[in-house]
């Protein structure tokens, strides 16, 4: 019976070693922020191998987060990956919307729920202390051997923007700075007290923190604004995860070479989601690898536009430019998205296991 896609065996030590920048490991390890194909590809695995069984089945009538969690497991040690990843169950805002078209959730600018300072006094602010860490705790029960958990959350930024709204937090700005201030230093402290309580945990091996600071041409908002009142929380964020001897990832889609600097002087150790047309994972990697261990890079538009023995090609690219010396996880250049072909995802897959190995 195969349990995997891939023949590799989790090792989270490997893992660290390229994120830390503390060696080269035996291969390049694998990495994504999440992915919207597991059952896809569980299917498409027992389609090869009628024999194939999930590592981590889930029992009949289980929770339906264990569920998804089992799920996730097998799919991770499937495909070769050395972690799993859990977001916990706490977020600042509650209105959602849900596409019929997209199959995705989104806000509207009608869903801005500050909008001023008795908007802000009244909101009822999630607290860490009733967030739900079982799976936190029990994760070793189901993870294989080898294998760690990496915790990710959005962070204050983020968080800010969905409360405040792009168009609000511009507004406020000149009318009432010290609103998005206060309400940046509200996620901020909720944002630390739960990258304090996840980095105490021995299954979390390493954290990651998704901001989406940029886009195309520049953050945002203005890099002064982010140095006066955000980068201080990062550095907050990124001491605790080290106190803890914990790594800490940056997620950040977007051009973010303005603040680059701001960034890595926060100690974050690695930087996650990089776009071909804005600058390729490669130069990233001459330009900042000495100090962050770059992730992914295998640009979004080529991995759904490409044909497989072009998928092969550019992965050879991608291996031949940014594997030397370690310091490089292989993945995309962001997530693993519902639209993203599965062919292509698991040629990509096969493909840099092929190549990955140091040895």
């Amino acid at each position: 019976m195969s349990n995997q896609l891939i023949d590799s065996k989790p090792d989270f030590n490997r893992f660290l070693k390229a994120v830390t920048r503390s060696g080269v490991p035996d291969r390049v390890p694998f990495f994504e922020i999440f992915s919207q194909l597991h059952q896809q590809t569980l299917d498409y695995i027992k389609e090869k191998d009628p024999q194939f069984e999930w590592i981590c089945p889930p029992e009949k009538d289980c929770d339906e987060r264990i569920y998804e969690f089992k799920r996730h497991i097998s799919y991770m040690y499937a495909l070769g990956y050395d972690y799993c990843t859990i977001i916990p169950e706490f977020e600042f805002y509650k209105t959602m919307h849900h596409s019929d078209i997209t199959k995705r959730d989104f806000l509207t600018t009608t869903d801005v729920m500050i909008k001023n300072r008795d908007d802000f006094k009244n909101y009822n602010w999630p607290e860490v202390a009733d967030t739900n860490v079982s799976l936190f705790e029990n994760a070793g029960d189901y993870m294989p051997d080898g294998m760690k958990i990496v915790l990710y959350s959005r962070g204050p930024y983020l968080a800010t923007l969905y409360l405040l709204g792009y168009e609000g937090i511009c507004y406020l700005l000149a009318d009432d700075e010290e609103l998005v201030r206060d309400t940046l230093n509200a996620t901020g402290e909720r944002v630390l007290e739960l990258y304090t309580k996840g980095a105490k945990f021995d299954n979390v091996g390493a954290l990651a923190i998704g901001e989406d600071l940029a886009f195309y041409s520049g953050t945002y908002l203005p890099p002064k604004f982010l140095r006066k009142y955000v980068f201080p929380w990062y550095e907050k964020i990124v001491k605790v995860c080290h106190e803890n001897n914990k790594p800490i990832i940056f997620h950040s889609c977007g051009n973010n070479e303005a603040v680059m600097e701001d960034l890595i002087a926060c100690g974050f150790d690695a930087k996650h989601s990089f776009e071909d047309k804005i600058i390729p994972v490669w130069e990233s990697k001459k330009k900042w690898g000495d100090r962050l261990t770059l992730m992914g890079g295998f640009d979004m538009h080529k991995l759904c536009e490409m044909n497989p023995e072009e998928i092969k090609a550019h992965t050879e690219l991608l291996f031949e430019k940014c594997k030397p010396g370690g310091g490089w996880t292989f993945g995309s250049g962001n997530s693993i998205a519902d639209y993203v072909p599965l062919e292509n995802f698991i040629t990509m897959i096969t493909e840099g296991h092929r190549l990955g190995s140091y040895i």
